[in-house]
């Protein structure tokens, strides 16, 4: 492992899910949940860093910047007792501590900030509303994070893996595949949601150097959906490179696997750690419900163009599929 960047961890050497996890005081949780009742009648999208103010919070908050940025790129919060939070006061919680981080990016053309990851009716495919296995992937902006309200009757196991530890572990066994995943590809758009622009303005790479930190952006589903736009398949030298990469992205005791247990929120940053999730089975009273948030972080670090640029494209994309739903008759 990189001994320059505390973001290059393996699980079996940090403690798996434990080199993670940060469990809430009893100051902080009272301070917490104290803020989130204060902001009752209000719907809990409209949560501000404001309202969230108090000095037990802000220190909490501090330190989750520190870890995101500058640490292992992951905090697992526990502490919270669910039976204690009726209501929205846990959905108010999480948004109150993600609004410390930047701002939270819409997530769909129903312009909603917290969306809600569970089984439903997909008709697009989105995997935030299927019950399949998610393999290792990035999303689009800086930061993210999870919230567990219920779990489902069997799995839904959690996973998150260094991506300076997949690149270290690449650059040790098959460095002649780095290349390719530094030249990366174009990026497609989902379909139902569109956008102006089917194919990115440039390659997107999937590793980057900026500001003398690594990042990763890796998402299979998009590399496919440009490649089907251009009438191409991807170019061998990648295939090779992403089979590689997706190898040792599942190698036993790299990722941290845990369960998100109801009441534990987790956040991480995006271009530091790839999460994944198991296949699940839901039951009636036992159906498997997060909560998410897209943050777009304030005073974010140096990345590349590109990768930065993803997040705007998704944004952009999102503000007019709401502007069509909002003109239909």
């Amino acid at each position: 492992m990189s001994a320059a960047d505390p973001a290059a961890w393996r699980a079996d050497a940090i403690g798996g899910r434990s080199g993670l996890e940060r469990r809430l005081t009893s100051e902080e949780v009272s301070a917490l949940v104290a803020a989130a009742r204060a902001t009752g009648g209000r719907p809990p999208e409209d949560v501000r860093r404001e309202d969230f103010a108090a000095p037990p919070i802000a220190a909490l908050a501090a330190g989750l910047r520190h870890a995101l940025h500058h640490g292992r790129g992951a905090m697992l919060l526990s502490g919270f007792d669910p039976a204690a939070l009726p209501g929205d006061l846990f959905a108010r919680i999480f948004r109150g501590l993600g609004a410390h981080l930047g701002e939270g990016a819409i997530q769909g053309p129903d312009g909603g900030r917290i969306a809600r990851v569970e089984k439903a009716d997909n008709p697009t495919g989105r995997g935030t509303l299927s019950d399949v296995e998610l393999g290792p992937h990035t999303d689009m902006h800086e930061l993210m994070a999870l919230a567990c309200v219920s779990k489902a009757a069997e799995g839904g196991e959690s996973m998150l893996v260094s991506a300076p530890a997949v690149h270290d572990r690449l650059a040790a066994t098959r460095p002649e595949l780095l290349p390719a995943l530094y030249e990366g590809y174009w990026a497609g758009v989902n379909p139902a949601v569109g956008g102006e622009k089917p194919v990115s303005d440039a390659k997107v790479p999937i590793f980057s150097r900026a500001g003398g930190r690594l990042s990763c952006s890796y998402n299979r589903y998009f590399m496919h959906a440009a490649a089907q736009h251009l009438g191409e398949a991807l170019p061998d030298a990648l295939e090779r490179a992403l089979a590689a990469f997706d190898a040792v992205a599942a190698e036993e005791g790299l990722g941290a696997r845990f369960m998100l247990e109801p009441g534990e929120m987790l956040f991480w940053h995006n271009w530091s750690c790839l999460h994944a999730r198991t296949a699940f089975r839901d039951a009636p009273g036992a159906r498997r419900l997060l909560l998410r948030l897209w943050i777009n972080a304030v005073d974010g670090r140096d990345v590349h163009p590109a990768v930065a640029q993803r997040a705007r494209t998704m944004d952009a994309d999102h503000r007019a599929a709401m502007q069509r739903r909002a003109a239909r008759p």
